[in-house]
């Protein structure tokens, strides 16, 4: 299974990163292919919980759903299996001496293969994208 993987050292405390990562209305604000991203399950964010969104990537409208396997102070998991593409991401969250550093890995079975090839490198682009979107937001703020 392919993988992708950032990371970003962003200027701002660890606790404001991840509220900009794990709350999905602000996601939705700083990942440009994200168009809808939202928990389903009732009750704040745990391991368990569903979430559903909407991305677009090359032109094309992807529908998936996910579930949380992972959730803390340190960062999330979501693995999505069924509705739309198979993928796990994972983002995590650590405090270093000039802010927080912020580490993305995205495994996908779509990565892999020639079509695969062309996928990841479109989905690594916007990653990079939208990690120098976060930190803008964070650090222009």
């Amino acid at each position: 299974m392919g993988d992708i993987e950032r990371e970003i050292v962003v200027d701002g405390s660890i606790e404001r990163v991840r509220e900009e990562v794990m709350e999905p209305k602000n996601a939705i604000a700083w990942q440009r292919n994200l168009k809808e991203f939202e928990f389903t399950t009732p009750g704040p964010p745990a391991v368990g919980s569903e979430c559903r969104g909407v991305l677009v990537v090359a032109g094309h409208q992807i529908d998936w759903t996910a579930k949380v396997t992972d959730w803390g102070e340190g960062g999330y998991t979501i693995r999505a299996q069924g509705l739309g593409p198979s993928f796990e991401v994972a983002w995590t969250f650590e405090a270093v001496d000039a802010g927080t550093l912020v580490r993305y890995r995205q495994s996908s079975p779509a990565f892999d293969g020639m079509t695969g090839a062309f996928i990841k490198g479109k989905v690594q682009s916007g990653v990079t994208r939208d990690l120098a979107a976060l930190r803008e937001r964070i650090e222009g703020a």
